[in-house]
């Protein structure tokens, strides 16, 4: 698709699925090329600093990735059952799919995961008050 850059101008084509594709796998991974795209951009691993959450949660899930597909791959197999992940967990521990390591690492990355999603959790008290 082309489109004008201003309003007169300057035409340009938006990149194709394809480019953009591989564009996200690239930021999905921790690799040199995702540093180069954040070279000058403020990141740290404090899971306690705003910005340190993003970076940890991302970190603890790829650390988690390869367990969470065993546990797909387990469920596929009819292994075990489609469940909320602390019944899934278990299951999985019961049947000797992942040790107890695993399990305790897919918790730290749920966990991280929430914590940086939840940057503007408020109550309903809070949104309702005054």
């Amino acid at each position: 698709m082309r489109a004008a850059l201003f309003p007169l101008g300057k035409p340009y084509a938006t990149p194709r699925d394809k480019l953009t594709g591989q564009l996200a796998q690239l930021l999905l991974h921790d690799n040199p090329a995702r540093d180069r795209l954040t070279q000058g951009i403020y990141i740290n691993d404090n899971p306690n600093d705003a910005t340190g959450r993003i970076e940890a949660a991302f970190k603890t899930v790829l650390l988690a990735a390869p367990i969470e597909t065993k546990l797909r791959n387990a469920q596929k197999q009819g292994l075990l059952s489609k469940g909320t992940l602390p019944g899934l967990l278990q299951e999985a521990l019961q049947a000797g799919i992942i040790t107890e390591t695993e399990a305790d690492l897919i918790n730290q990355a749920e966990q991280a995961r929430l914590l940086a999603i939840s940057v503007d959790d408020f109550s309903p008290e809070q949104l309702t008050s005054g």
